[in-house]
């Protein structure tokens, strides 16, 4: 069998045995985040709890192309928000107390890997939970510590208010599941519990300008 041939025959025998994947195409939605949007991890320590909170949120949402509407309500209700990526930079987050900043920042490995990422690929109305307004949701897919990715099912309101849309939730987690030594204070003397949990109060509101990056207002 020359070459040509012999070429062609291999192409048509992968063709017939590898399984083929759909490519789901999507479309950005214009929206951006108020000032007023907030996200925090809150913890415990053997001293007393504590609250790092950013107001520098960058969130990226994209519908199915089949999607006809820019609406988030109605993209939600319909399944067809196509994804949504989150950005929180890590040297961001703030608490009460200097010392406590610095520790979170090295054992998040902030030098190395400044951002915590959220990838989110499927979402859906949850079980439970919509009543009147409120649209209970659920979202899974990856979340990025530390360089360090798990999988991750994400639960939220959606909800009217302020001329947008607000996303409430909270998503609770132990840093060690992120190959993260929990920070210590005072010569170790302060503990830092191992469980936190990440709280998220967003609001978005549709824009009309060219982009699809959600940035929520400095600190």
């Amino acid at each position: 069998m020359n070459g040509p041939i012999r070429h062609f025959a291999i192409l048509a025998m992968l063709a017939t045995t590898l399984p083929l994947t759909a490519v789901h195409a999507a479309t950005p939605v214009p929206v951006t985040l108020s000032t007023g949007s907030s996200l925090s991890v809150d913890g415990t320590s053997t001293l007393h709890a504590w609250e790092a909170v950013t107001h520098q949120t960058t969130v990226t949402i994209a519908r199915a192309d089949a999607a006809t509407t820019t609406d988030l309500r109605a993209l939600a209700r319909a399944g067809q928000v196509a994804s949504v990526d989150v950005k929180v930079p890590v040297t961001t987050l703030k608490s009460e107390k200097d010392g406590l900043n610095k520790n979170m920042y090295k054992a998040l490995k902030a030098e190395q890997y400044p951002d915590i990422i959220v990838h989110l690929e499927r979402i859906t109305l949850a079980a439970t939970g919509s009543a009147g307004d409120t649209l209970a949701v659920q979202a899974e897919g990856t979340l990025t510590i530390a360089g360090q990715s798990r999988p991750a099912i994400l639960p939220g309101k959606l909800y009217p208010g302020g001329g947008g849309l607000w996303l409430d939730g909270q998503y609770r987690l132990k840093m060690s599941e992120f190959g993260i030594k929990p920070p210590a204070l005072m010569m170790g003397t302060i503990k830092v519990g191992d469980p936190v949990t990440i709280k998220y109060h967003l609001q978005f509101t549709n824009r009309e300008a060219v982009g699809v990056n959600a940035t929520s207002g400095g600190l």
